[in-house]
């Protein structure tokens, strides 16, 4: 006899919040993804808030493969005391592609914690809505260079040809000769 999907979907979300252990959890959170259940959003919201990456990471995944549902809550996410939860919660946006996100992961863009501005510039990439072009072209003058390799990425990927400007304005700024190589990269696949 099968179980009925809505007690199994009640049982793993119960698994991936109080699961004894971080595989335990994380495996729950990758059957939830599998399910594409929306009855899963709050479970895999605090799944998103764990203690441990791995499983943040795999919630993060799982609530972006659910989708738009997902959207409200997550958005709420994005202003959470801790950057951990707020980066994840741009990442799971940005897999979730929709681009009513778009204003509020700019906005993201000048959180205080590099982790989290390198994620939103990462999700404005996938979502690649034009909106996004000067902030990103605006974020190559970021203090960390991780933000500032991650936004000339996304900015080809928003901008195509019309972030080749930006970009060789960036390698003439940059003092880094790792980041000059990574920008001369990216304007060579445009």
């Amino acid at each position: 006899m099968q179980a009925d999907p809505a007690e199994r979907i009640k049982g793993l979300a119960e698994q991936a919040v109080h699961g004894d252990t971080a595989d335990i959890r994380v495996e729950a959170v990758t059957a939830l993804r599998a399910a594409k259940d929306p009855e899963a959003i709050p479970a895999l919201i605090s799944a998103l808030q764990d203690i441990d990456k791995n499983v943040r990471n795999a919630a993060a995944h799982a609530l972006g493969t659910i989708g738009r549902a997902a959207i409200p809550p997550l958005v709420g996410l994005l202003s959470a005391p801790q950057w951990f939860i707020r980066y994840r919660a741009a990442e799971a946006l940005g897999f979730i592609r929709d681009p009513q996100t778009t204003p509020l992961l700019i906005a993201a863009l000048s959180d205080p914690e590099d982790h989290v501005r390198y994620m939103a510039a990462k999700a404005l990439g996938t979502i690649g809505d034009q909106r996004a072009f000067e902030p990103l072209a605006t974020l190559l003058r970021d203090k960390n260079e991780y933000v500032r390799r991650s936004a000339a990425s996304a900015l080809a990927k928003v901008g195509g040809e019309r972030a080749r400007l930006p970009l060789t304005q960036a390698i003439e700024r940059e003092t880094r000769e790792e980041m000059k190589s990574a920008i001369r990269y990216i304007l060579g696949a445009l």
